[in-house]
């Protein structure tokens, strides 16, 4: 009989054979489907979330090298704008390569809810990354806020000066 914990969305534990296996998610709704076959069950597709996230990632990963050309004229350290660019590259690419088998799926609007709202979460994670590295600030709090206000444009800040922070951070 299988036994599952308190987040049985998350693990599986299911005993068989005398020996314990854990079951990640997928598994979890092979679970479902086998022992639930007269339900119409709706799951949402984490492969198709993934390769939509990974879509936007390289996109926030090109807009941050549109501010390299002012960090080269204003004379500042393009590193933040570079590294943020990488890590975010390399999430994407991450990413990619697990969900690329699900580019061709149609996507249910429980999956478009669900990457919409992580989307927005991700963009603006990763939004941090040139605060954060280029020291402007120094706490994840702040710079999420200022990255989540900068992309929804807000005009809401942390800063009571904006003028002292450097032009390509602008």
């Amino acid at each position: 009989a299988p036994i599952t914990n308190t987040f049985p969305m998350l693990i599986l534990i299911k005993k068989s054979e005398s020996n314990i296996r854990f079951f990640g998610l997928s598994y979890f709704y092979l679970y479902l489907i086998r022992h639930f076959p007269d339900q119409n069950m709706k799951l949402i597709n984490p492969l198709v979330i993934l390769y939509i996230l990974s879509t936007i990632l390289i996109i926030e990963a090109v807009s941050f090298l549109f501010c390299l050309p002012v960090a080269f004229i204003y004379d500042e350290s393009p590193d933040p704008f570079l590294w943020s660019s990488l890590i975010s590259i390399s999430i994407s690419v991450f990413f990619y390569l697990i969900s690329r088998k699900a580019a061709s799926e149609k996507v249910t609007n429980r999956e478009g809810f669900l990457a919409v709202s992580l989307s927005w979460l991700v963009l603006a994670s990763i939004g941090t990354l040139p605060y954060l590295l280029g020291g402007s600030i120094s706490t994840f709090v702040d710079a999420f806020f200022e990255s989540s206000s900068g992309f929804t444009t807000t005009g809401a800040s942390i800063f009571s000066d904006v003028e002292s922070l450097p032009f390509s951070i602008l």
